[in-house]
């Protein structure tokens, strides 16, 4: 019987032995991972902003230009409108 006892305890602590740096590595692996992710999606994200903020900037231009050759033209359409 001592032997069975000390049987399942050596299996027992060298599963443990195995397994812990196993879910240790898996832990650090998963949040490595999932902050490189983040950093990723943010990264992009910044990008999309850029790129709509330069497109809306050059329609505004656009727009006022519009305005203007609208506003220097003397076109009645744009004096009925005021």
């Amino acid at each position: 019987m001592k032997n069975s006892s000390l049987k399942k305890k050596l299996i027992l602590s060298l599963t443990l032995a195995g397994l812990l740096p196993a879910l240790i590595i898996s832990y650090l692996a998963y949040d490595k991972s999932s902050n490189s992710l983040h950093d990723e999606v943010k990264s992009k994200l910044v990008a999309v902003r850029e790129s709509k903020t330069f497109e809306l900037e050059e329609l505004i231009k656009l727009m006022e230009t519009q305005v203007k050759d609208l506003g220097g033209s003397g076109s009645p359409l744009v004096h009925t409108m005021l």
